[in-house]
């Protein structure tokens, strides 16, 4: 490839980094934080396949991550970084990435500036409807002997 090959390669792809974050604004790791480590279930559509997932980020570092239609999924952690946010499912790698808003979603980035993923706050209608678990019907407890004499002594006249 000629030099001017080389600076034409540079360009397009300059070029194409620049449009791709044009109407893009770059969030902040506390900005990061506020909308997406609330605890709170949020979209991911991925961007090799489409897949998507819910993710939920909590404030205490924790992560899981469920493919939408299904029940289970995988747990991780996150922590935000320098420049955005990192995350780690199972045993596997930490990566970290960039999120950036465009119009009503978020797009992810790796640190090569790859897209990875395009995020969307949920909507109360949206939301992964709510596992109920029930509660168990706990008899009340048994009074002790001295409640028990007192109820049974006679009243005061």
């Amino acid at each position: 490839m000629t030099v001017k090959g080389i600076t034409a390669a540079i360009m397009l792809a300059a070029g194409t980094v620049s449009a791709m974050a044009a109407g893009s604004t770059l969030l902040s790791p506390d900005e990061i934080k506020a909308s997406f480590g609330t605890g709170a279930p949020f979209t991911a559509i991925s961007g090799s396949g489409g897949r998507a997932y819910w993710f939920t980020f909590k404030p205490d570092g924790s992560a899981l991550q469920v493919p939408k239609g299904q029940t289970k999924g995988a747990t991780g952690t996150w922590h935000l970084s320098d420049k955005g946010y990192c995350t780690k499912w199972g045993s596997g790698k930490e990566h970290c990435y960039t999120v950036a808003k465009h119009g009503g979603q978020y797009d992810v980035r790796d640190p090569t500036g790859r897209f990875i993923a395009t995020w969307t706050l949920s909507t109360a209608s949206s939301m992964p409807p709510a596992k109920s678990v029930p509660v168990a019907a706990v008899p009340p407890p048994a009074p002790s002997a001295p409640v028990q004499a007192l109820a049974a002594a006679p009243l005061p006249a």
